[in-house]
C-alpha cells in the first residue's frame, strides 16, 4: 500500500500524541524505510546462536525496543483480509525471541520464553469501507500469530472502519 494512508496516519499521529499526552514513552518505528531481510526459516535463531538471528539488519535494531516495551501496537491496513507483507516478514523474524521449545498453557500448546518480560502487543488495523465481516475474521487471526509472542502475552486487536468507527476484532463485526 502507499506510503501516506491520509486518515490512517493522521489517526496514528494523534494516538501517538495521546499517549505521549498521559506521560507515555513512544517510539514509532516506520518499518517502510528499514532494511529487513525476509525470514529463511534456517533455525540459526534456535539452534546455531540462540536468541540471535544469522541476518544483520534493522531487525538488530527492533527486537531490544520490543523486548524494552511494555506494549507494542502493529498499526497497518487491511490488505486482503490481513497484513501487508512487510508487517508479516517483521513478525516472522521476531522468532529469535521465543524458544524453540514447548509448554501447554491452559490447554494450548505455546512457544516456552526465552526472556522474563514481554510487552503487551495490540494490533491496530485499517479496514476499507470495502472491507467486510469476512476480512475483519481473517484479521482476528492475526492476533493468534503476533510473530510467535502472542503465546509470551496478552494480544487484543482493534479495526479502524471509515471515519473514526472501531470495534475489536474479538466481536461481531
Amino acid at each position: 500500500p502507499a506510503a501516506d494512508r491520509g486518515g490512517f496516519q493522521l489517526y496514528l499521529d494523534d494516538f501517538q500524541a495521546g499517549l505521549e499526552s498521559r506521560g507515555h514513552g513512544v517510539d514509532r518505528l516506520a518499518l517502510r524505510g528499514m532494511d529487513i531481510r525476509y525470514c529463511t526459516g534456517c533455525w540459526s535463531c534456535w539452534w546455531k546462536s540462540p536468541g540471535l538471528c544469522a541476518f544483520r539488519d534493522d531487525m538488530e535494531t527492533i527486537y531490544p525496543k520490543i523486548l524494552a516495551s511494555d506494549l507494542v501496537v502493529w498499526a497497518a491496513p487491511l490488505v486482503l483480509g490481513t497484513v501487508p507483507s512487510l508487517v508479516k516478514k517483521v513478525q516472522d523474524r521476531l522468532i529469535p525471541l521465543v524458544h524453540p521449545y514447548f509448554a501447554f498453557v491452559e490447554g494450548e500448546v505455546h512457544h516456552r520464553k526465552r526472556y522474563a518480560k514481554y510487552p503487551d502487543l495490540a494490533f491496530l488495523v485499517e479496514a476499507a469501507a470495502e472491507d467486510g465481516p469476512e476480512d475483519l475474521a481473517v484479521a482476528r487471526l492475526l492476533e493468534l500469530g503476533l510473530g510467535g509472542l502472542s503465546c509470551c502475552v496478552g494480544a487484543r486487536g482493534v479495526a479502524r472502519k471509515g471515519q473514526g468507527e472501531f470495534c475489536r476484532l474479538d466481536e461481531e463485526s
